[in-house]
């Protein structure tokens, strides 16, 4: 769908949106992997009261770039709602966690900047209307804490239990490795022209860099039971046949889910 020239398009169309019944094909999901985006979309229906019209307006105000996509922003949704839901949070919450999770990369530019939480903050309440926080019982103050927790620099050293939730949320793709590291990164070595070696050392780099500033690399205690420690994955990737790295690499852009791609690889 193309951009909209102005506020009152937008207008009309988050009032239309509420009642369309096929979300995937009102919204221009920006990223290939299709199939997994509407399990990860129906999910979030499901478990919260988030509406279509907010997962469409998280997708509008996304950018394409090879981590901080609409397709991170809706598997950070997706886990925060998992790990809340199984450490005992509330219904708002879990509405809390899915909101900060659609919206906590909000026009990204993929690469480091100081502020970029904050400016995510900004463009959510000028994209969200009003009466979605009334309607999640969500107050602006509650949205901006959360928001401003998945700084990497404030990773394990906040006690809250959302703000953890969400900091393990933030890094769920490195927690399912190797297969789902695979899964949704191969395409990078196109987009970013690097081999697989670059592309494992940026991984492990990435991982010391954060396990260097705090204590442990999971904080809340869903994730400390039941992800990988990323080191540990990382091993095994690196060990993984090689017959199975280039059939992942083969079907880096197919629209297949996670599952299918796991069975993909285990026929080999």
């Amino acid at each position: 769908m193309e951009k909209l020239s102005n506020s009152k398009e937008k207008r009309n169309i988050r009032k239309s949106f509420q009642h369309d019944s096929d979300l995937m094909n009102s919204i221009n999901i920006k990223l290939f992997r299709k199939k997994e985006n509407h399990k990860k979309v129906q999910f979030i229906l499901e478990k919260t009261d988030i509406t279509k019209e907010i997962i469409f307006l998280a997708n509008e105000i996304s950018n394409l770039n090879p981590y901080h996509n609409f397709g991170h922003q809706l598997g950070v949704a997706e886990t925060a709602i998992i790990i809340g839901e199984t450490e005992g949070c509330s219904r708002k919450e879990v509405n809390l966690l899915a909101l900060c999770g659609l919206f906590h990369d909000a026009k990204h530019l993929g690469k480091y900047i100081e502020n970029a939480e904050e400016n995510s903050y900004i463009t959510a309440i000028e994209t969200l209307p009003e009466h979605v926080f009334q309607k999640l019982q969500i107050s602006k103050s509650e949205f901006f804490e959360l928001i401003m927790a998945t700084k990497i620099k404030k990773h394990g050293k906040l006690q809250n239990k959302l703000a953890k939730i969400i900091q393990d949320a933030d890094l769920w793709w490195l927690a399912r490795w190797p297969e789902y590291l695979l899964y949704t990164s191969m395409w990078i070595l196109d987009e970013e022209n690097i081999n697989k070696e670059t592309f494992l050392q940026i991984q492990e780099e990435f991982i010391n860099k954060i396990q260097q500033e705090s204590k442990s690399f999971f904080v809340s205690e869903w994730a400390k039971e039941v992800f990988i420690e990323p080191k540990e994955g990382l091993k095994i990737l690196q060990y993984r046949p090689k017959e199975k790295i280039e059939k992942a690499y083969e079907l880096r852009k197919q629209d297949i889910s996670f599952e299918e791609f796991c069975k993909k690889l285990n026929d080999i």
